[in-house]
């Protein structure tokens, strides 16, 4: 301690220069921290640089390398050996029914309806008596405070989420039978389930709407939004209540409504709406009063199940055992089985895009152009059961609601069915309503709702009727008739509706298919895996092997090009042209880079480019040319 005290005690000038040392000791320190952050950002930077430049794509110009004549050999070519040649007579192939929920139509014959010589019964004249008319009352109740519920998430049940999504008990519906959709100007969606009353959806809640809050009954068959944006609600035994935001106004049998089982409305072109009943007719509601027909003033049936109004303002009245009804104002005439129509209950009427009128029945769709019927059944790729709705999209496809066989759509061409395996929850859909974002909801008996808003894809497997799960190759013939050829299966034909199965128990040479063309003369070539090429022209099989002058007896490619030829890739046995009399082969003696060939293709320019195990060349009718490769390069 007393040496520390004397070294510090040492001449009062040792350390008097101490401040200026310690300022520049600081002053070093901190351009030392300086210059360090400097270099740090310095080697950062050309870190990045060098990054970046490891990214960056140069496209380096190649010149192709054309092999000299001189270095290979002239192309071997050899006449095919007629002799050898097997020429067999094509057996029937097998016809296996496709599990598949797209068929294409048969279009029906038509039945012709002289619509003119039809029987028309005037209302108020001659045996027809005048309608009953009666001055509505009403009943008004406010709304209560209705039930809110958080809507979860729709259960999928398709393998793709995006087709189909379903709304149940346990996504906060009050029931699972849903007998009417409708939707309002604001873009609300109202559901009518037979047992929980109707349902307002805006996309993330349910409201619920029942006795308790002032509905008239919770079994609602029907809804209707009118010109005027009010809600019209027709319940099984409680006649028909009318909703205009802020009220429930009640009309009943004591209000002067004929029935008080409500099972259709409709609005036509001028305002009025149209109720239909179980078993008194329809009934017209003009402001004031209702005015009562039923078959007293010509209806087939007072027994009412639809009622639609046409573009024409012809009011369509579906019965439950009289056919359909249309009235245009003053007279009614019919359309029964009599007429052609393929049965006399009619449960659902729309209306397409061509003016075409369509009903659903119970043993099917029929459609009306005003001059004929057509009836679709399971003859024409339709279902044999009840249609209970029709709903024409914005795309003018049709959509039929069934009881058994979930929904169909009809393009005009096909028939897509949806059933439970599809993604649809439940298989009797009983309304079937598109929204204004082009969703398609569909109601079911007893599954809740379905909502469909993607697009469909179709799976062809074992269980839909292929021979294998694999498939090496697929094309399109000239007919547009979809061939498959499996490995180990042989070749399948798809019409739409059944696979016809080619093997080599009816003259293919190989059930193991690598690939499939059809030439310009509309012959389709097989190749095999093993047996060479089978060509088929509809009735025989022609084979050809390494006997009949191929290269090789395993196709694994093969390619039509401009100018008829057949080229055929394969393996270890290079690539082999056949111009009808002559088989010219070329290998790695005529400067192929490889035995092995993947694929062909002809470009734009006529040249034919092939794609060999190592690497691909283009040959221009006489040299070849390795093609130029992209290159990654570091700057």
């Amino acid at each position: 301690m007393l040496k520390a005290d004397h070294h510090l005690s040492r001449s009062p000038h040792a350390y008097s220069n101490f401040p200026i040392v310690q300022k520049n000791i600081k002053n070093l320190t901190l351009w030392g921290i300086v210059v360090l952050f400097w270099m740090l950002g310095c080697t950062i930077q050309d870190d990045d640089q060098k990054a970046n430049a490891a990214h960056t794509i140069t496209w380096v110009k190649a010149n192709p390398y054309v092999v000299p004549g001189d270095s290979v050999s002239s192309p071997v070519k050899r006449k095919v050996n007629s002799a050898t040649n097997a020429v067999i007579k094509a057996r029937v192939p097998q016809v296996i029914p496709s599990n598949l929920n797209i068929l294409p139509v048969k279009h029906p014959s038509p039945i012709p309806v002289n619509e003119a010589a039809l029987t028309k019964i005037q209302v108020g004249k001659n045996a027809s008596t005048k309608p009953s008319s009666f001055l509505v009352k009403g009943q008004r109740v406010p709304v209560g405070i209705p039930e809110i519920v958080l809507a979860k998430i729709g259960a999928g049940k398709d393998q793709n989420p995006y087709n189909f999504s379903a709304f149940g008990k346990l996504q906060g519906l009050k029931h699972n039978v849903i007998r009417c959709i409708a939707q309002d100007a604001k873009g609300n969606l109202w559901f009518g389930s037979l047992g929980g009353g109707v349902c307002r959806y805006d996309g993330k809640y349910f409201t619920h709407y029942t006795e308790k809050e002032g509905l008239n009954s919770n079994s609602v068959t029907c809804i209707l939004v009118d010109k005027q944006g009010n809600l019209w609600f027709g319940t099984d035994g409680a006649g028909v209540a009318k909703y205009d935001g802020k009220y429930f106004t009640y009309f009943t049998a004591e209000d002067g409504l004929p029935s008080n089982n409500i099972t259709a409305l409709c609005e036509d072109q001028k305002g009025n709406i149209w109720l239909g009943s179980i078993d008194q007719g329809v009934t017209r509601f003009q402001g004031n009063k209702f005015t009562n027909y039923t078959k007293k003033q010509g209806l087939s049936s007072d027994r009412i199940l639809s009622i639609f109004a046409d573009s024409k303002n012809n009011v369509w009245i579906g019965t439950d055992d009289g056919g359909v009804s249309k009235f245009d104002g003053t007279s009614f005439i019919h359309l029964t089985p009599k007429e052609g129509l393929m049965h006399s209950d009619v449960a659902a009427i729309s209306e397409d895009k061509a003016g075409n009128i369509w009903l659903g029945t119970e043993l099917g769709a029929s459609r009306y152009d005003g001059k004929s019927l057509y009836n679709y059944s399971d003859k024409t790729g339709f279902n044999r059961v009840p249609v209970s709705s029709i709903m024409v999209d914005h795309h003018g496809d049709i959509w039929f609601g069934t009881l058994g066989k979930g929904a169909t759509k009809y393009d005009g061409q096909t028939f897509n069915h949806f059933a439970e395996g599809s993604g649809i929850n439940y298989s009797a859909v009983l309304c079937i309503f598109e929204d204004k974002a082009g969703n398609i909801w569909l109601g079911t008996d007893g599954g809740g709702i379905s909502k469909y808003s993607g697009n469909i894809f179709t799976h062809l497997t074992e269980k839909e009727g292929l021979s294998s799960n694999e498939v090496f190759s697929t094309i399109e013939d000239n007919q547009g008739t979809l061939w498959f050829g499996t490995p180990g299966g042989g070749a399948l034909k798809f019409d739409g509706r059944h696979f016809y199965l080619y093997n080599e128990a009816i003259g293919l040479s190989n059930n193991f298919i690598y690939s499939i063309i059809n030439d310009q003369q509309g012959n389709l070539w097989f190749g095999t895996n093993g047996s060479g090429t089978s060509r088929y022209d509809g009735q025989y099989f022609t084979n050809f092997s390494q006997k009949e002058g191929l290269s090789s007896n395993h196709v694994l490619c093969m390619l039509e090009d401009k100018r008829g030829n057949i080229w055929f890739g394969t393996r270890e046995g290079g690539t082999t042209k056949y111009d009808g009399q002559y088989f010219t082969h070329f290998t790695e003696k005529e400067g192929l880079s490889s035995n092995t060939v993947l694929s062909l293709l002809q470009d734009t320019r006529k040249h034919l480019v092939w794609y060999p195990r190592r690497r691909r060349f283009q040959i221009r009718w006489q040299k070849f040319h390795p093609l130029p490769r992209r290159k990654w390069v570091k700057q």
